[in-house]
């Protein structure tokens, strides 16, 4: 997954977030002028209609994401490099230990 696609990608769900919350905001008002007597219920309804359009705006990055990142986990990625080999020292035994003489 390359940088400028998730760039890309994230750029397009925050476009389309805005334009759902928006367009929750527009359907909510007119749904709650139009059906409901109370400010409040209103209140209830535009945040009811700016709910639904959030949750299908993260479900939809959601599954754009998982859709791209396992598009990059098919590519073959190289092979590690072998932890370089060399000679191991030992630990000190106890009869070799600086403070016997002290």
């Amino acid at each position: 997954m390359s940088e400028s696609q998730l760039s890309d990608l994230f750029d397009e769900s925050i476009e389309n977030g805005l334009k759902r919350i928006g367009y929750g905001v527009l359907s909510g008002l007119g749904t709650g002028l139009v059906l409901a007597r109370s400010n409040i219920v209103r209140a209830g309804v535009v945040g009811l209609s700016v709910g639904v359009g959030l949750g299908m705006t993260y479900a939809e990055t959601q599954n754009r994401f998982e859709a791209l990142s396992a598009s990059s986990e098919d590519i073959p990625k190289e092979a590690p490099a072998t932890p370089p080999t060399g000679t191991i020292q030992e630990a000190p035994s106890s009869n070799d230990s600086p403070m016997e003489g002290s």
